[in-house]
Parts: C-alpha cells; sequence; structure tokens
C-alpha cells in the first residue's frame, strides 16, 4: 500500500521522533519480508530502548501509531491485524487464467514417502504472518491456536495424528508459546489431550520450539511482570521468577529459522527431491492445458481483430490521403496490440509486434493495388 492522508495532526518533537523510528524499523522488516503486529512494533521500540515496556506505554505507542497513519505519515500496509481479515471470492478473466491460477498453486504432498509427519502450533494468531509462509513453504500443516487450543480442534488433530501413524510415520508436534504461567502449560495441555483422543496408541513427540528460558536468557526479550491472577502463577513463580516474557518479543526472522531449521531436520532430502520433481511435471502439464487453451480461443480473438482492423483500415483510406495513411495505420495497430496485451494472446511484445506490423503490410499493400488500378483505369 502507501501512505495515505486523512486528518491534520499535530505531533510534538519527541512522538514525531519516534513515528520516524517506527518507519524505519518497519522499512527495516519488509526488506525481510515482514509486516509487524502493532505488538511487535512495539516490542522493537522497547528492544531498542526508545520506549519503556508498560501498560500505559503500548497504549500511548497504539495511539500514536493510529494518528501517524491517519495523518499520513506512516505506510497502512506495513502494519497487519491478522484478527479482521477479509474473506471474497476469486475472479479470473477467462478459463484460460484460472487454468493457470490453479498451475501456480498446483501441490502435491510433499511429504509422500517421508518417515516423518510434522504440524506446528503457535499460542498466537499475530505470529502467523512470520510462521506460516515458512510452513506452506514447506507443505507443512500450520495451526494459530490462539490460546489454549478448542476440544474441536485437537479431536480433529489427533485424527490426523492418527492417519498419519497408520501411515507408518512418526509423529512430531512443534509448539511456540509465551513464556509465562498459561503459555508454558499449554504444551502440557496440548499433550495431554492429543494424548487423549488417540487413546495413547502410539509416540507423540511434543517439541516446544520456543520461547524457553535458556532462550530468554541468550536473547534478553523485554519482560513483563506475571499475572498473579493466573491459577497458575505460583508454580511458575516458584520455577522461574515473576517475570514473564512474550514470544511476539523475538525477532521474526529468528523464530522463522527455528521452525524452517527444526523441520528441516526432520526431512529425508533424497526423498524430498524426488516428490519436487514430480511436482514440476504435473504443475507443467497444467501450464500446457493453459497453452491450448489460449491458442485455440487466441486464434477466434485473433480473428476478430483482424476483422476490426481491415475495417478500420477501409474506413481510413475512404477519408484520409494516403501520405497521411502509414502514420494512421501504425495507430491502429498500436491499439491492437494494446488489445493483444489485454487479452494475452501472445507469449511477448516481439509476438505483438509482428503480427501488427504483417497486418499493417497487408492492408498497405490492399491501398497501393487499389491505387496502381485507379492509376491504369484513368490512363
Amino acid at each position: 500500500m502507501a501512505k495515505e492522508k486523512f486528518i491534520e495532526h499535530k505531533f510534538n518533537k519527541t512522538s514525531l521522533a519516534l513515528v520516524n523510528t517506527c518507519n524505519e524499523i518497519l522499512e527495516e522488516y519488509r526488506r525481510q519480508g515482514y509486516r509487524l503486529s502493532l505488538r511487535q512494533l512495539y516490542y522493537q521500540l522497547v528492544a531498542r530502548d526508545y520506549i519503556e515496556n508498560s501498560i500505559k506505554s503500548y497504549k500511548r505507542t497504539g495511539e500514536m501509531v493510529s494518528n501517524a497513519r491517519l495523518a499520513g505519515l506512516l505506510d497502512w500496509g506495513m502494519i497487519e491485524d491478522r484478527g479482521r481479515e477479509v474473506h471474497a471470492n476469486s475472479h479470473w478473466d477467462s478459463p484460460a487464467d484460472i487454468i493457470r491460477g490453479a498451475a501456480r498453486g498446483f501441490r502435491i504432498d510433499r511429504w509422500e514417502g517421508q518417515k516423518n509427519y510434522i504440524e506446528v502450533m503457535v499460542e498466537k494468531d499475530a505470529l502467523s504472518g512470520i510462521l506460516l509462509p515458512v510452513c506452506s513453504q514447506l507443505d507443512v500443516r500450520f495451526t494459530a491456536n490462539k490460546g489454549y487450543s478448542s476440544s474441536s480442534a485437537m479431536y480433529y488433530t489427533a485424527w490426523r495424528l492418527m492417519g498419519a501413524q497408520r501411515s507408518g510415520c512418526e509423529i512430531h508436534i512443534i509448539y511456540l508459546g509465551d513464556h509465562d504461567p498459561s503459555g508454558i502449560d499449554m504444551t502440557r495441555d496440548i499433550t495431554e489431550r492429543l494424548e487423549l483422543f488417540t487413546r495413547e496408541k502410539f509416540d507423540l513427540h511434543v517439541h516446544r520450539l520456543a520461547l524457553n528460558y535458556d532462550q530468554v536468557e541468550m536473547w534478553n526479550p523485554p519482560e513483563n511482570p506475571a499475572k498473579e491472577s493466573d491459577s497458575r502463577y505460583q508454580a511458575y513463580a516458584d520455577k522461574f521468577g515473576e517475570s514473564s516474557w512474550e514470544l511476539d518479543a523475538v525477532e521474526p526472522a529468528t523464530l522463522a529459522s527455528l521452525v524452517r531449521d527444526q523441520i528441516v531436520e526432520l526431512i529425508d532430502q533424497d526423498q524430498w527431491g524426488r516428490v519436487e520433481k514430480q511436482e514440476k511435471r504435473m504443475r507443467d502439464e497444467l501450464e500446457g492445458f493453459a497453452d491450448v487453451y489460449r491458442t485455440h480461443n487466441g486464434g477466434q480473438i485473433m480473428l476478430a481483430a483482424r476483422q476490426m482492423y481491415k475495417a478500420l483500415v477501409a474506413e481510413e483510406v475512404a477519408r484520409m490521403d494516403n501520405d497521411d495513411l502509414n502514420t494512421e495505420l501504425h495507430e491502429i495497430a498500436e491499439m491492437l496490440i494494446k488489445i493483444g496485451e489485454q487479452d494475452r494472446l501472445f507469449q511477448s511484445q516481439e509476438d505483438l509486434q509482428e503480427w501488427a506490423n504483417e497486418l499493417r503490410q497487408e492492408a498497405l499493400a490492399k491501398v497501393n493495388g487499389e491505387d496502381d488500378a485507379d492509376d491504369t483505369e484513368e490512363d
């Protein structure tokens, strides 16, 4: 998107400097391929010592960011809100387009023939924008649990796991959550409920990939006081103390690399390469179907375009001198080139130009022939 101004807002010198810092941080992550949530941006400001870490500071930052976007100082597309997504039907210009779109999105099960089955779960939906692309690229099922997962979600996950186990796979769940009383307990909850719904028929490997205490010590993310109102607070405080840490505060690239490395470690690369080649052959086959359709349908459109071109040429010949005819024909040909581009009839601009030149020469030859005939009659 872009920066777009809707209101006038006067920022003081400190706030304006902080807005500029936000722009620098957002641009830094844009270059890495990430969009940040408001909370992730806030933690970046905290981690870089621009602001304090408190509830009041978070609310103040949220208000400043909102005003800066409305005032045209922050790019609307750089901060994401995954909790409020719009859903709409897809549309295509032609059957060839939908076939080509299907070819681009065509996938077969990359894990066919692998000995491991993997699913990735994260506590917060706000981190989906970081982890979902990794899981999609590696063809791994991803779930944002949004806190403690529901019984329905755990039940259907268990069915998938049992199906994979019957195929001879080892089962791995990769989990990421906050380091706080509930976030730590969610790993236990997931493990116990999946064991319940699978009736403990096989070994279930649940990997708590982050956030762990050794990572807190290593990365030193901004800390928050643990919630004393949480029923699990005392057990947590006895083990870890009174502080807690959010997954949002960890560098996005670090989280993405953690998940990617853990998944890749469980892949048989030789088998992966064989399936990848098979997928490419099938995708090329779909692309071929689109080319066949375009060639057939494109021929019909080209015929109509030729007829329109010749009608335009006849009209021009009737009302203008031959000296200006070539220039006018060129303009008409350029118009047809635009039509051709819009309907995607040709593989390249060179193909379009060659076709237009051919039509132009045909028309000129016809006009010159008619002029020669007129000269003969006058003689």
